[in-house]
């Protein structure tokens, strides 16, 4: 049984990531908040596109497609997480 991670909940609603208003799918990415804009080009992590959504506290949340590329972009960031 799948939990939110936020408040334990197994309320939970499968579903996908979507952009409103395209009529192609596009690859959503993670990209950390302090990335230069020059660095944007040449990093984020490819995101599945199926997600989950907590009705108890509306949570919503995916795995990322390759795990192994997020250590890489702890090293591009410049700020330490905390």
């Amino acid at each position: 049984m799948i939990e939110c991670p936020k408040c334990k909940s197994e309320k939970i609603i499968p579903g996908r990531l979507s952009i409103n208003g395209r009529s192609i799918q596009l690859v959503m990415s993670f990209v950390p908040a302090d990335l230069k804009w020059y660095q944007f080009s040449v990093a984020g992590a490819e995101l599945k596109p199926e997600a989950f959504a907590c009705a108890n506290c509306g949570m919503v949340w995916t795995n990322a497609a390759y795990p192994d590329s997020l250590p890489k972009l702890g090293i591009r960031s410049e700020k330490k997480p905390g």
